[in-house]
């Protein structure tokens, strides 16, 4: 594992994260624990127009 692979594990939070962006530029992707590590610093975020499997449209004003 390399040093920079090694920074980044110790990395606790994703703003912590995205302050020492510029440090992890050769930080390798394809490495199963970085990218894990990485998806637990920045979980997908859930789609607000879907409610329970169904796609809700929202409008501010009604459509004309």
């Amino acid at each position: 594992m390399s040093e920079v692979s090694e920074r980044f594990l110790k990395v606790k939070t994703y703003d912590e994260y995205d302050k020492k962006r510029h440090e992890f530029e050769g930080l390798k992707i394809t490495d199963p624990g970085v990218r894990e590590h990485l998806q637990e610093l920045n979980p997908p975020k859930a789609d607000p127009g879907v409610v329970d499997g169904a796609i809700i449209d929202v409008f501010r004003k009604k459509p004309r």
